[in-house]
């Protein structure tokens, strides 16, 4: 078995290596420099373990709790926007590679200026990745813990750089939140997941926020949707709650640790590291190598088309083309005007209903916070934060959370409608560029698989501040208060 795994190994690093050299001889220095990387990884043994799931579901606590320290900034707003790699290290260190080749050492202290949204906007400095070396049993033996920023947010960026890390990920932890469960728009991002990461394991986090009943209820609705949508008969949601299994190990409380279920998870991911770690490196690595050789098969079977064709014949076709070309982008401009005009309805009417919610619920709110401060302000201080802390959860974020998850839906099912008129015509226009491609250049190109629908990356949500006390944030003005957001909503192809 031994010799079985290293002659494979063997030769696929034989094979990644020519494949490189013939795209170092065509000039293809991007190909080549991703096939070094390839190669590197296997010779390394690396495992990259990519933390994927939408903005705010707690990736970045959850790989906190698995290293034992808060590491990695935290924030109650969308915040990591790079990728950061953890590995082991004797010690603590931390590099941040730029786009040019460059490689800074920084404190951890520095390193929300690299990979916040806040600290380096869009990107501005050109971050790569950052690379963070710590001491920690987990991530001995090559193992990469991988944090990515969450997709779905208001930053599109962040759901770039998520999508472009994917194909590079040997296995992935995709972390759900326990309220709301699974929604629309995670679906359609785990199914881009599943297309270039064979091993998934799902977590619920933020399970402390429900009681058990509940907490179980939420959990059996993730999971029987998971497996309609992937097509399984059985996947295995496991519950957590990353905050406070870090708590845990800070405060080295045994019992608080368990009630976290971490444990539990972190005994599944050994098992498979252990087990599994090794043929995952293999296989991950030949369809990377494989995808790269697809790409350089069709760009020299191009390249041979154009050196066959008298240059008279091309410069008709590239003509014809570029002509061709004008009316599908005019189909298509005219198509996404319609479209955006739709969903400015959509954002009309959201508005509306969020000014109705204005007037009734969150008067009845205030009230209701104003009438829990006479009944408890003669308590000792600690009594009276705990009352109002109560409060504000029962009262205030509940009744937010139910007004979200029904305006979600709504939003959800008039998108679908909108969606349904538009999605057929994009793929209608999509199957005409492939056409016109094939016909006049005479290649052989696969059929697009068409998408019924449109998906929306994005959906309603709030923040409540902590620290300060959440209690006291609302007892501020509402104009000032924490309320429900629209980010923009947009069609992802």
């Amino acid at each position: 078995m031994l010799d079985e795994y290293k002659g494979l190994r063997k030769n696929l690093l034989l094979g990644i290596e020519e494949l490189r050299n013939f795209t170092l001889n065509r000039g293809n220095s991007r190909a080549a420099e991703s096939l070094a990387e390839i190669s590197q990884k296997i010779r390394e043994n690396r495992f990259y373990l990519v933390v994927l799931g939408e903005f705010k579901r707690g990736k970045t606590t959850f790989i906190n709790a698995l290293l034992g320290e808060p590491l990695l900034p935290t924030a109650v707003v969308p915040l990591t926007s790079i990728v950061t790699m953890m590995r082991y290290g004797p010690e603590e260190r931390v590099e941040v590679i730029f786009e040019d080749g460059r490689i800074e050492r920084i404190s951890m202290q520095e390193l929300h200026l690299f990979v916040t949204e806040r600290g380096n906007p869009g990107n501005e400095k050109s971050v790569k990745r950052v690379e963070v070396s710590y001491p920690s049993p987990f991530l001995q033996d090559g193992v990469y813990l991988v944090d990515t920023p969450g997709v779905g947010s208001v930053f599109a960026n962040n759901t770039e750089v998520t999508y472009s890390f994917m194909p590079k990920a040997d296995a992935a932890i995709f972390l759900l939140a326990a309220d709301p469960p699974i929604s629309q728009s995670e679906l359609a991002f785990l199914k881009d997941v599943r297309q270039s990461i064979r091993k998934v394991f799902f977590v619920q986090n933020k399970v402390d926020r429900l009681d058990q009943d509940e907490r179980i209820e939420s959990m059996e609705f993730s999971r029987s949707i998971i497996e309609k949508v992937l097509g399984v008969d059985s996947v295995e949601v496991h519950p957590l709650s990353a905050k406070l299994a870090l708590k845990a190990k800070q405060e080295n409380d045994s019992a608080k640790l368990q009630e976290s279920y971490l444990p539990r998870l972190e005994a599944l991911l050994g098992n498979f590291l252990m087990r599994e770690k090794g043929r995952e490196v293999i296989r991950s690595g030949a369809d990377q190598a494989l995808r790269s050789f697809n790409e350089e098969k069709f760009a020299a079977e191009i390249e041979l088309k154009a050196l066959e064709t008298p240059l008279q014949v091309l410069e008709e076709r590239l003509g014809r083309f570029q002509e061709e070309m004008k009316r599908v982008d005019q189909d298509a401009f005219d198509a996404r005007v319609l479209f955006e005009g739709e969903i400015k309805r959509l954002i009309q009417e959201l508005d509306l209903d969020l000014e109705r919610f204005h007037r009734t619920e969150v008067a009845r709110m205030m009230q209701g916070l104003d009438k829990a401060h006479q009944e408890n302000r003669e308590l000792p201080l600690s009594r009276y934060t705990e009352a109002m802390e109560r409060y504000v959860q029962e009262g205030i974020v509940r009744g937010f959370d139910e007004w979200l998850e029904k305006e979600n839906v709504k939003l959800d099912e008039q998108y679908a409608r909108v969606a349904s008129r538009f999605s057929s015509r994009i793929n209608q226009i999509i199957q005409e560029i492939l056409e016109i491609s094939s016909g006049l250049f005479q290649l052989s190109l696969e059929r697009f698989q068409e998408q019924e629908s449109l998906d929306s990356e994005t959906s309603l949500y709030y923040m409540v501040g902590d620290p300060p006390p959440s209690f006291l944030i609302w007892r501020a003005p509402f104009d000032s208060s924490p309320v429900p957001c629209c980010p923009r909503t947009s069609p992802r192809r």
